[in-house]
């Protein structure tokens, strides 16, 4: 729920912040205005409260797309190093008839080449569920 929220907020960044900053707005025009007197110090509060919200929700978005792009372009070249080998694999295991499809054995290079790509998959299933990749990126 947590990351659900979260992405929510990265990903309407711009509608978050207006939504802040109309909220915090409302609360400091009945915050400050005591009785027609303005209280320069919670004005300047409240500003800086808003500035720091605002800067902090950027910081997050333009961080959470560089971790993005970071992660996208380490799956790549991890699933990259083992296109070629597991098409090798899979156009071996089809050149075979069913019978000797069912009995063939994975030898120790072949069971490698299958974990290493497994674990791959747990890895980006790991980050798509804690809302670092994007629900189009990884339909």
């Amino acid at each position: 729920m947590k990351y659900k929220i979260q992405k929510i907020i990265i990903e309407n960044t711009i509608w978050s912040q207006s939504v802040l900053f109309l909220s915090l707005f409302a609360f400091i025009v009945y915050y400050v205005c005591d009785q027609n007197k303005i209280q320069i110090e919670g004005f300047i509060g409240i500003c800086v409260a808003i500035l720091s919200l605002i800067y902090t929700f950027n910081t997050s978005y333009f961080d959470n797309k560089k971790m993005f792009k970071e992660l996208f372009d380490n799956f790549n070249t991890k699933y990259d190093n083992l296109n070629n080998d597991l098409n090798d694999l899979v156009d071996e295991i089809n050149k075979l008839n069913a019978e000797d499809r069912k009995s063939r054995i994975l030898d120790k290079r072949e069971n490698k080449l299958i974990n290493d790509y497994l674990n791959l998959c747990a890895e980006e299933y790991y980050w798509f569920t804690r809302g670092l990749i994007d629900t189009e990126v990884w339909m």
